[in-house]
């Protein structure tokens, strides 16, 4: 009963936020001329916080629909580069905001990943809020590809953590000990969720330079990958 009550509760609480949101983003859209440079700040900090609120209420609504398993996965071939596209896009501000560069190293075009889309694009983009929580300011991203037994690994190396490497090392094991554990970061836990379900795995790894690698395997669509150049 509590469960549903937040459910209805946040739901609710969105529709005034987007409403925030939209006359922010209407004002900071049109000419702003007339607007001094702090009040302009002060509007696009405005926007960012409401924006987080936003999504922080879809995070509590999406682990309520994951915990419960009541949710529906559309599994077919998916082309990986457009979600990159995507997750560069949404991710614009926040690592701006941080003065982070993200680099995407490829060395041949990907394979199709079987997966359900939505589901996969929210798996990258809580990996990726992650690393950009742990990383420190004018740090950087590094997300690199390779295939191994039929399946395609993406690493995310985060080159300049602000957590140690003790912190860090006590989330895997929390992870590697008990994945459904709640008490882990909760992008982390989100994506490992939605990595579980379309058989897919995430790992973490910490090096004496404090640099953070977030792993996470994905089953190829073999036979249709090859058929496609």
């Amino acid at each position: 009963m509590l469960d549903d009550f937040a459910s209805v509760y946040i739901s609710e609480l969105k529709n005034p936020l987007n409403t925030i949101r939209g006359y922010l983003s209407m004002i900071l859209e049109e000419d702003v001329s007339n607007l001094t440079a702090q009040q302009k700040l002060y509007l696009e900090k405005s926007l960012l916080a409401t924006e987080r609120a936003i999504n922080l209420s879809e995070d509590v609504l999406s682990i309520k629909s994951i915990d419960s398993d009541n949710f529906l996965l559309n599994m077919r071939p998916v082309k990986f580069e457009p979600i990159l596209d995507w997750i560069k896009t949404d991710l614009k501000d926040k690592l701006n905001e941080k003065k982070i560069k993200i680099t995407i190293k490829r060395k041949y075009k990907l394979p199709l990943i079987l997966a359900d889309n939505l589901r996969l694009y929210q798996l990258i983009l809580n990996l990726a809020e992650s690393a950009i929580k742990i990383v420190d300011t004018n740090s950087s991203l590094v997300l690199s590809f390779r295939s191994r037994a039929e399946r395609l690994i993406i690493k995310i190396a985060c080159m300049k953590t602000i957590s140690d490497k003790k912190q860090i090392n006590n989330l895997y094991k929390s992870l590697r000990a008990n994945p459904n554990a709640k008490t882990l970061n909760l992008n982390i836990y989100i994506a490992q969720k939605l990595a579980k379900a379309m058989n897919g795995r995430i790992g973490l790894k910490c090096s004496d330079n404090n640099m953070l690698r977030i792993y996470l395997d994905l089953p190829i669509c073999k036979q249709l990958s090859l058929s496609i150049k």
